[in-house]
């Protein structure tokens, strides 16, 4: 049997306006930025090609590490046409395509380990980490998701210019392999100078 291949999409584009600039070049708190923490947790996952999308304020080297950077010149599409620029450029030919977000700069490496592992194992699944909170909801979804090769087609077609890529998880439960992990960097969707502050000060997690 063939090893699945695996492209790794970081999305990137957004001019993080909220924050006071692009997500992607804050810091955490050893001083690397988002865009640094994530690439290295989805380099951990050993994707056969790594795509960062972004946006038309970007000025830094090329490529980002050893990923190529494509650029969406209108990253206020929201984050499915980000999605589709890396599927543009990188091509449909992949089994996986594993989606990680600039804004969850809180996920451990061994996440993107484990999801990469369930898509070998089961390379036809939408595969996403969840993890048990004490709030409400108790179990909840998150972040990175990887979607299998049948799928690409729906997120490129009308459904998905509505409501993104969750309309392909929604339309297709029984085709969802859930991971259960006890990262709560999953959850962690940095939008606010208070959320910022929070993961700055230690604190994982919505």
């Amino acid at each position: 049997m063939e090893s699945s291949t695996l492209l790794g999409l970081v999305l990137a584009a957004g001019h993080g306006r909220r924050m006071g600039g692009p997500k992607a070049l804050l810091t955490g708190p050893d001083g690397r930025t988002f865009l640094d923490l994530v690439l290295q947790g989805m380099e951990g996952a050993g994707p056969d090609l790594l795509v960062v999308v972004v946006g038309p304020w970007w000025t830094g080297p090329e490529p980002v590490g050893r990923a190529t950077t494509v650029v969406n010149p209108d990253p206020d599409r929201g984050p499915i046409s980000s999605i589709r620029c890396g599927m543009g450029f990188a091509g449909t030919q992949w089994d996986g395509m594993m989606v990680a977000l600039v804004d969850h700069p809180g996920v451990a490496h061994e996440t993107y380990q484990a999801l990469a592992r369930v898509h070998r194992e089961r390379p036809g699944s939408i595969v996403i980490p969840t993890v048990d909170c004490v709030e409400q909801p108790r179990h909840r979804r998150g972040h990175p998701v990887i979607f299998p090769r049948w799928s690409f087609e729906a997120l490129a077609g009308p459904e998905a210019d509505r409501e993104g890529a969750r309309t392909v998880v929604r339309s297709n439960p029984a085709r969802v392999e859930e991971v259960p992990l006890g990262d709560r960097g999953i959850l962690m969707d940095l939008d606010t100078r208070e959320q910022y502050r929070n993961f700055l000060n230690g604190h994982h997690g919505n």
